[in-house]
């Protein structure tokens, strides 16, 4: 796992970047990325965790990659579909690239016919994708999510049932975010539970943090980094608050 852990200076001289992507556009096109495997998988009814898995892929391979070499959908749609059979979730092929073609061209009803150039593009796309995927990842296909470090977390600390809810919620939303390349995940599962007690007002006693066993510190800056990212996209944010049709963890 450890040769997935960066330093935030690293983010400035990425395959993209050298390519001569701006940093900035780099993090909103990952973003994007992001949004575009959560809108497929939602459309799929995917756990989250299959999302978790496959987003943390996304942001793996553009560590290796430049986004001028490989569009975003592409490999999106490839991380996804790679996800599906780690996770033991999967679809079949013909479904998800459906779904990941009513998405790019925002046609809810779309349906490309097996022998249409568009599907056999997205076919291509996905099967000779997967290696590239692969390689990139160094066949590392073990993610361990801060989804599950916040259930552990529930059951070491005395916190609120409607804590874990909400922090589970702006688990989601780190998802469109790199932090899995910056922290460990008890760290991003800290720093969304900081969010949530503080979003309602609670407050977890000093000693729980000791319990279990994060840095304070970098919990306050995955918090940050996760704000920051909701003040800028309200419309996504009121989405995912509404209700997305994102599946629980393994449903």
């Amino acid at each position: 796992m450890h040769q997935w852990l960066f330093d935030k200076e690293d983010f400035s001289d990425t395959p993209s970047v050298r390519d001569g992507i701006a940093t900035s556009q780099e993090q909103h096109d990952r973003a994007k990325g992001c949004s575009f495997i959560i809108a497929v998988g939602s459309k799929l009814s995917l756990p989250q965790v299959v999302l978790a898995t496959a987003t943390t892929f996304f942001h793996r391979f553009y560590m290796r990659h430049s986004m001028k070499e490989y569009h975003i959908y592409d490999i999106g749609a490839t991380c996804l579909f790679l996800s599906t059979k780690v996770e033991e979730n999967t679809r079949k092929l013909r479904d998800i690239i459906n779904a990941c073609a009513q998405k790019a061209q925002k046609n809810e009803k779309l349906q490309l016919t097996e022998d249409s150039k568009d599907f056999q593009k997205w076919r291509n796309t996905i099967i000779f994708g997967e290696g590239v995927l692969l390689e990139a990842i160094c066949f590392d296909m073990t993610v361990q999510h801060p989804h599950t470090c916040l259930i552990e977390f529930s059951s070491v600390i005395d916190v609120s049932k409607q804590t874990i809810r909400k922090a589970w919620a702006f688990l989601t939303h780190s998802l469109f975010l790199p932090l899995c390349l910056l922290y460990r995940p008890e760290c991003i599962a800290a720093g969304a539970l900081l969010l949530a007690d503080q979003y309602l007002s609670e407050e977890l006693p000093s000693q729980a943090w000791a319990q279990i066993g994060v840095d304070l510190e970098e919990a306050h800056d995955v918090a940050a980094a996760i704000i920051d990212y909701l003040i800028v996209n309200q419309p996504r944010r009121q989405q995912i608050s509404n209700g997305s049709k994102v599946c629980y963890w393994n449903c």
